[in-house]
C-alpha cells in the first residue's frame, strides 16, 4: 500500500509504539499516523492518558492495546509483521524513583528487556529508544557531547543506562538497526501536571493561578528545554534514516531558570511574583547538549524558540480550562 504525503510516495510501514498514550507518545503517534504509517499504540494507562489519543482512535487511525509493557507474554502476536519499536513507556521521576527502586527497574528496565525480545524474536529491524539526559548526571564539560561519561545520580538514570545497554546487546546480537535518543528538557502541551512534572509546566500552572513562581536556589542553574513537535521530529528522523547510534536530542542552548521565570513573567505581563527556595538536594547547576551529531548524521535541529513553545502550551493550558 502507498500513501502520499508532502508530494512523496512512501511505503506504509507498522511501528509499535510504546507509551503512546502519553505525553510524548501521543504526539509521536499521532504525527506518524498522519504521514501514513501503520502505528500500533501499547500503553498501560498508568502515566498516559487515553484522552491524548481518543481521536486517532475514534477515527481509526491507530490501534491501541491497554498493556503493561514489562507483561507483553499475552500480546507478542502484536510484533507479527512490524517494521519498527519506538519504546518511550517509562517512568521518568528522578525523585520518585530514589522511593520506587522496584518498581522502576521493573517497568523501565524489564519493559525494555522484553520488547527487545520480542522485536528479535520477530525479526523487527529497528528500535529506537527514548533515553535521557539524566544518564550524565552532572557536566564534567558543556555542551555535553554523547562521549561525555555516565554518571547517574538517580535511580531513574540507571534505569535508562541499562536498558540503552540491553538495546545495544540485542542489536549486536540479532543484527537489528538500533537508535538511543536521550531527550533533554522536554515540555509543551499534554505534560502531566504533579509533584514530579517538569518545572515549565509547574511555573505555567502556578501563573495561570496567580500564584508566585518559586525557584530553587539562586536561579543560575540552565536547562535545555526543547518542545514537544521538535522531539517528535528527532524521532521521526531517527526512524526514517538508516543509521545506528545515540543522539543528543535537545537545542543547544542554555537558559537559566531566572531567565525562564522572566519569560513566563512576560506572558502574563510581568505580574507573577518570584519566589526564592533553598537549592533541592541533587540539582546539577548546569546542562546543555551538544546537538552536532543529531545535526550532522540525523538531519535534525530544534526549530521552536522557548517564547514560541511557551505561547503555545499557555495557550492549550487555558483551552483546557
Amino acid at each position: 500500500m502507498f500513501y502520499r504525503f508532502k508530494y512523496r510516495l512512501v511505503f506504509s510501514l507498522k511501528v509499535l509504539v510504546s507509551g503512546g498514550a502519553g505525553f510524548i507518545g501521543s504526539h509521536l503517534a499521532e504525527n506518524l499516523a498522519e504521514r501514513g504509517f501503520e502505528v500500533i499504540i501499547v500503553d498501560d494507562l498508568s502515566t498516559g492518558s487515553l484522552e491524548n489519543i481518543r481521536g486517532l482512535i475514534d477515527s481509526g487511525m491507530v490501534e491501541f492495546h491497554s498493556i503493561d509493557v514489562s507483561r507483553l507474554a499475552d500480546a507478542e502476536d502484536l510484533f507479527r509483521g512490524l517494521d519498527a519499536v519506538i519504546h518511550l513507556a517509562a517512568l521518568i521521576s528522578v525523585e520518585e524513583s530514589l522511593h520506587k527502586p522496584l518498581l522502576y527497574h521493573r517497568v523501565n528496565v524489564d519493559g525494555t528487556l522484553r520488547l527487545l525480545h520480542y522485536a528479535s524474536k520477530f525479526n523487527v529491524s529497528r528500535f529506537i529508544f527514548a533515553s535521557s539526559a539524566a544518564v550524565y548526571g552532572a557536566p564534567q564539560s558543556l555542551p555535553i557531547s554523547e562521549t561525555h561519561p555516565l554518571n547517574p545520580l538517580s535511580i531513574y538514570a540507571s534505569t535508562k543506562i541499562e536498558s540503552e545497554f540491553l538495546v545495544k546487546s540485542y542489536a549486536n546480537l540479532y543484527g537489528f538497526g538500533w537508535v538511543i535518543l536521550r531527550l533533554f528538557n522536554v515540555y509543551g502541551p499534554r505534560q502531566r501536571f504533579n509533584g514530579y512534572s517538569g518545572v515549565i509546566r509547574i511555573f505555567l500552572e502556578r501563573a495561570l493561578r496567580g500564584e508566585p513562581l518559586i525557584i530553587y536556589g539562586d536561579g543560575s542553574q540552565t536547562r535545555d528545554f526543547i518542545y514537544v513537535e521538535d522531539v517528535v521530529s528527532a524521532f521521526v528522523s531517527a526512524l526514517n534514516r538508516n543509521v545506528s547510534g545515540v543522539f543528543n536530542i535537545g537545542t543547544g542552548v542554555a537558559t537559566s531558570i531566572n531567565m525562564l521565570a522572566d519569560l513566563v513573567s512576560k506572558l502574563f505581563e510581568g505580574e507573577l511574583k518570584i519566589v526564592y527556595a533553598p537549592p533541592r538536594r541533587g540539582d546539577i547547576s548546569e546542562s546543555y547538549a551538544d546537538t552536532s551529531s543529531a545535526r550532522r548524521i540525523l538531519g535534525f535541529q530544534a526549530e521552536t524558540p522557548l517564547k514560541r513553545g511557551l505561547e503555545k502550551t499557555l495557550n492549550w493550558l487555558v483551552s483546557r480550562q
